[in-house]
């Protein structure tokens, strides 16, 4: 059993109807209009399915945002670098 990942409707629905999955995440932009409908279809099988919404995150470096994401292309989201004329001295 385990937890898998659609990056679209029709992953989605291709994973919904392999063997051995426990939990589907909805991980791309209009995965919140097929929610619903999804987890219809995944609960008849026993699959939880739920939507990743984007995630923001800010940091001071892009060093820092490298080093805070251990796979950044795994996950939508958006990254805000912030800057400081403290930070520059």
């Amino acid at each position: 059993m385990s937890i898998v990942r659609a990056g679209s409707k029709a992953e989605a629905l291709r994973l919904l109807a392999a063997e051995g999955v426990l939990a589907l995440e909805l991980d791309y932009e209009t995965g919140w209009q097929d929610a619903v409908e999804l987890g219809r279809l995944g609960e008849k099988r026993g699959i939880k399915v739920q939507y990743r919404g984007q995630e923001s995150i800010a940091v001071r470096s892009r060093e820092a945002l490298i080093e805070g994401s251990p796979n950044p292309r795994k996950r939508s989201g958006n990254a805000t670098c912030t800057a400081s004329s403290t930070l520059a001295r």
